[in-house]
Parts: C-alpha cells; sequence; structure tokens
C-alpha cells in the first residue's frame, strides 16, 4: 500500500510540474496578446486623433470657401468697381 501511495505521489508531482509549465506558457501568450492589444488601442488612438484634424482642416477650408462666396455675392466690395 506504501508503494501505490509513493507511485500515487510522484504521478501528482509529475502531474504539478507539467500544468505549471503548461500554466507558465499559457500566461506568456496572455502576456503578448495584451501587448498586441494595447498596442492597437494606441494605433487606433493615433488615428483617431488623425481624423480630427482632418476634420478640422475641413471645416476650416469649408468656412473659407463659404467667406469666399458670400464676399463675392457682396455688392459695393468688388476691388474691379
Amino acid at each position: 500500500m506504501t508503494e501505490k501511495k509513493d507511485k500515487t505521489k510522484k504521478d501528482l508531482e509529475n502531474a504539478v510540474e507539467e500544468l505549471t509549465a503548461v500554466n507558465q506558457d499559457l500566461i506568456e501568450k496572455l502576456n503578448q496578446l495584451s501587448a498586441g492589444y494595447q498596442s492597437a488601442i494606441v494605433q487606433a488612438n493615433q488615428l483617431n486623433m488623425l481624423v480630427i484634424k482632418y476634420e478640422e482642416t475641413i471645416n476650416l477650408l469649408t468656412a473659407r470657401l463659404i467667406e469666399g462666396r458670400t464676399q463675392s455675392l457682396i455688392p459695393g466690395d468688388d476691388s474691379d468697381n
């Protein structure tokens, strides 16, 4: 009966070692996944900032076009007259 306990204990110790190794591997993969996710978040934020800048530029250019059209429609302000 003692042999069976010793064998079982050794089997359990081996199983714990194997599970520990698998756990470490999974932790490493999870860390890599987390780093990739964080990188994707940073890139998405940078792209969002770029979109905001483009929107600002488009709004400024649109305002200038509207201002230019409005000034050309006002009589008496033309330099040609």
